[in-house]
């Protein structure tokens, strides 16, 4: 199914767009300053349309993110699990307070982040010490300095 948020704000102990095993999700947050409490795990769509949308919990990211374009303040820790993938442009913004682990391995390349901007933040606590992780291969210094394709 799909959730459209327009105002107000959503609390729960647990959100999980498009359980394991079956069906289709998408979780809409459009036209709107709002806060989602609780642990996120997403399997579907998540699609933020001209909003600044606070999540307050750990979200989990198995499924589709895109931003466009809109501000995303994850409160808590973010996870990108393998299958999961961001998509941001030039005004979008991604302020993490807490730890970012990507394990992407999408194979479709759908991950496009290039143009937005990544920012972490101090945690409620004032740490401004993250993990920042992407999956990767280390095969030293090229020698040309050429930045990266994607954060």
């Amino acid at each position: 199914g799909t959730y459209n948020l327009e105002g107000g704000k959503l609390s729960a102990g647990n959100i999980q767009i498009q359980p394991p095993g079956g069906g289709t999700g998408t979780f809409n947050v459009m036209n709107t300053i709002t806060t989602v409490t609780g642990d996120v795990v997403n399997y579907g769509t998540i699609k933020t349309t001209n909003a600044i949308v606070t999540w307050n919990g750990t979200f989990t990211n198995n499924g589709a993110y895109n931003s466009d374009p809109a501000t995303q303040i994850f409160e808590g820790d973010v996870e990108v699990g393998a299958d999961g993938y961001l998509v941001g442009a030039s005004q979008d913004l991604f302020v993490v307070k807490g730890d970012f682990i990507n394990q992407s391995i999408n194979p479709d390349g759908y991950w496009n982040t290039a143009a937005a901007t990544l920012k972490f933040a101090k945690d409620s606590s004032g740490n401004t010490i993250h993990n920042f992780s992407i999956p990767g291969e280390d095969n030293g210094d090229s020698g040309t300095n050429s930045p990266p394709t994607r954060w």
